[in-house]
């Protein structure tokens, strides 16, 4: 596959007449709602996009750019939150590709300025989506399925586009929940009753994603990032402890895909905690509580990737 693929953010940026002095004022847009976002990146792709290129529209800020035989190209870019308050001069698409992604952030400011739903926002006292922003940047990946990697029957559940399409990547069936959005506010309780249901159906493993504290943390709302996780305890982690008689014998796998501290606001490469669950085998350790602090004390796994075959295999 030749083509090279974009994640496209709708994004705030400050006003500043030179455009490298305008800072990352918000990288989602004020969370802007998939109804709004789907006009914005439809018109924008009438109007704005070349020929070679592809916008589609995903969910809420995150979308996506497809350039068509664009494998190859030298593209250096930066992912919104990792500039949150920043000046973005400095982290503007470069290298010798870059030109066209370029031109599209510029044009897409002057007509996204002028947009019914942005000026509408701005008088509600919401946050404009008032330019793009690509990141991310890869090619198709071949990836072995679950299937074949473990003779198993697999569903994902998640809102965020990058996890379904993962998913789908390893075989594994997505599933929609009405309510999931991919932000802070989210049906919590829909994806318990998904993964449930699917397991109750055939499928030998699910796989839940709740973006909600990651959120959370990219906006360094520590109040916010508390009620997620309390969240996902109560309405999602209990929700599925309240049927295992149902379920066994069954394992559950409890972890965050990376932390995202509230101080810095964007992701850090610490190691994370993981619950392990097997209805099998009793607990042999202390360990009381879930957190960075107790997981200490448990098996240390270094190479992530490992991890799904010692869940699911025991090796």
């Amino acid at each position: 596959d030749q083509d090279l693929a974009f994640r496209c953010n709708l994004v705030t940026l400050s006003s500043h007449a030179d455009s490298g002095q305008q800072t990352m004022a918000d990288y989602s847009a004020g969370e802007i709602s998939t109804r709004e976002s789907a006009v914005l990146i439809k018109d924008l792709a009438r109007e704005l996009i070349p020929a070679g290129f592809e916008l589609h529209a995903g969910i809420s800020y995150r979308h996506l750019l497809i350039w068509k035989n664009g494998r190859g190209k030298d593209i250096h870019l930066t992912p919104p939150h990792d500039i949150s308050d920043r000046q973005i001069g400095a982290y503007l698409p470069s290298g010798t590709g870059a030109a066209p992604l370029l031109d599209i952030i510029k044009h897409s400011q002057e007509f996204l300025s002028r947009h019914p739903i942005n000026q509408e926002r701005i008088k509600s006292g919401r946050n404009p989506a008032n330019s793009v922003w690509f990141w991310g940047e890869g090619v198709r990946p071949a990836l072995p399925t679950f299937s074949e990697l473990y003779g198993i029957k697999g569903a994902v559940v998640g809102a965020v586009d990058l996890i379904k399409g993962l998913g789908i990547s390893a075989g594994l069936q997505p599933i929609q929940v009405e309510g999931a959005t991919g932000a802070i506010i989210t049906n919590f309780a829909g994806k318990a009753e998904a993964a449930i249901q699917a397991l109750k159906s055939g499928y030998d493993f699910v796989y839940v994603h709740i973006e909600s504290p990651d959120e959370a943390g990219h906006q360094g709302n520590l109040e916010q990032k508390i009620w997620s996780i309390e969240q996902i305890d109560q309405e999602v982690i209990e929700r599925v402890i309240n049927v295992l008689p149902e379920l066994e014998p069954v394992r559950i796998l409890i972890m965050p895909d990376h932390p995202t501290p509230i101080r810095i606001k964007t992701h850090s490469g610490n190691p994370v905690p993981y619950l392990l669950f097997d209805s099998e085998k009793p607990v042999n350790n202390s360990i009381g509580v879930y957190d960075e602090t107790e997981a200490r004390q448990g098996i240390m796994i270094n190479n992530g990737h490992e991890l799904m075959s010692y869940f699911i295999t025991s090796k």
